[in-house]
């Protein structure tokens, strides 16, 4: 839900929202956080991709702002770019994997939006996850899929991410 409060770009990317809130062509966007599963999982796949960061010449943010456009600035839960850390405050550059980890007061219309913008931007893969049944999906520019069996894969990078084992590693 929009917060209704309309601020100039350069005001959003001064000032410190808590929690921080995407921003579409002046308005406000608040985000869902601060559940336990959300966070949990969240912290989870982040820990998951930092401890392999170097295996798959990764790294792995939380959090951060991304411009997906002129006026558009989105936060995914995770994004992991390939190769080294990045040099500016705020991404404009395509993710590598977008992720958002789904909160009980998310709705379907909002992150379906969201899992859109990021594709149009050149996320190649954006995969969302329900912390509370494991289920999840990922998109990608030619296809949206299921992940059936709990892990997230990229063959051609022997990555993979079993979300039933995360806290066992």
């Amino acid at each position: 839900m929009a917060t209704g409060t309309i601020v100039p770009v350069e005001e959003y990317l001064r000032t410190t929202y808590e929690p921080d809130c995407d921003f579409s062509d002046g308005e406000l966007i608040e985000r869902h956080a601060g559940e336990y599963p959300h966070s949990r999982l969240q912290g989870l796949l982040y820990a998951y991709f930092l401890r392999r960061r170097k295996k798959w010449s990764v790294t792995p943010i939380l959090e951060q702002r991304i411009q997906v456009r002129e006026n558009k600035f989105l936060i995914p839960d995770i994004c992991v770019l390939l190769g080294p850390e990045p040099k500016t405050r705020v991404l404009t550059e395509p993710q590598f994997i977008w992720i958002e980890v789904l909160s009980s007061q998310d709705r379907p219309i909002r992150v379906n939006r969201k899992v859109k913008d990021a594709v149009e931007f050149g996320a190649a893969y954006v995969w969302v996850v329900d912390p509370q049944t494991l289920e999840s999906y990922v998109a990608t520019k030619d296809a949206q899929y299921e992940i059936p069996d709990g892990v997230f894969r990229i063959p051609s990078m022997d990555l993979a991410v079993p979300l039933a084992e995360l806290d066992e590693d």
